[in-house]
């Protein structure tokens, strides 16, 4: 699996072993760029590829109990904590935390799991965090400490997936660039043209195909509580 995003030479690869006829000045600057930020919002996971260094991410308690309007309420009331995300890692999980206090260190195994139980067997990222009990406190009184990604490494399909959505828009550039110009030129004996419709129906099934493999790796949060 490769250690880093496709990078705008892979999606120019991938339009030229297509067969895309791409004008000289095209650069494709930016393709790889903004098909990472469309597969990151469509998965769920932002971001999927972990960079390796822990951050800190601040949550308020989960469960029923939200902030009134009339005075001052605890928040919370769940023992599961959606960390809108996924996590390869969970370094620490502190409850209490505000300003000036650290909160309380809670103890893997005893106070909290990460959730599902057997992400790592099963290559996937830790996406939950249930408590021993019912965590109660104020607003972004959760920290949690961890390696937050989908993995360490982008999977061969996720690459391929990515690499086809910048082609995909690639494809979709030259197209507009071709509604503003002639899309055929000829000089003496030599001619040349542009077929505007297969161009359109390449880039369809571009993000038809990455879109399958989107699906397949789109967050769930919850609903696989195990």
């Amino acid at each position: 699996m490769p250690n880093s995003y496709p990078a705008d030479s892979d999606v120019l690869a991938c339009l030229q072993e297509s067969g895309v006829a791409l004008p000289a000045a095209f650069s494709g600057t930016g393709l790889a760029a903004a098909a990472i930020a469309i597969w990151e919002k469509g998965t769920g996971y932002q971001p999927f590829l972990c960079l390796g260094a822990n951050t800190v991410r601040t949550y308020d308690p989960p469960g029923p109990n939200h902030q009134r309007m009339d005075g001052f309420s605890l928040l919370g009331g769940s023992r599961i904590l959606d960390l809108g995300a996924g996590a390869v890692s969970i370094q620490q999980v502190a409850i209490g935390v505000g300003v000036g206090v650290t909160g309380t260190v809670l103890t893997l195994g005893e106070d909290y799991w990460p959730q599902p139980k057997n992400a790592t067997l099963e290559g996937r990222p830790y996406e939950r965090i249930r408590f021993r009990s019912p965590v109660f406190g104020m607003e972004a009184s959760v920290q949690i400490t961890g390696q937050f990604g989908f993995s360490l490494a982008v999977p061969d399909d996720a690459f391929f997936a990515i690499t086809r959505i910048g082609a995909s828009m690639g494809m979709e550039m030259v197209l507009e660039g071709l509604l503003t110009m002639p899309n055929q030129w000829q000089e003496d004996k030599v001619k040349e043209s542009w077929n505007t419709e297969s161009m359109q129906q390449g880039a369809g099934l571009f993000r038809a195909s990455a879109r399958k493999i989107m699906d397949s790796y789109m967050r769930m949060g919850w609903l696989d509580e195990e």
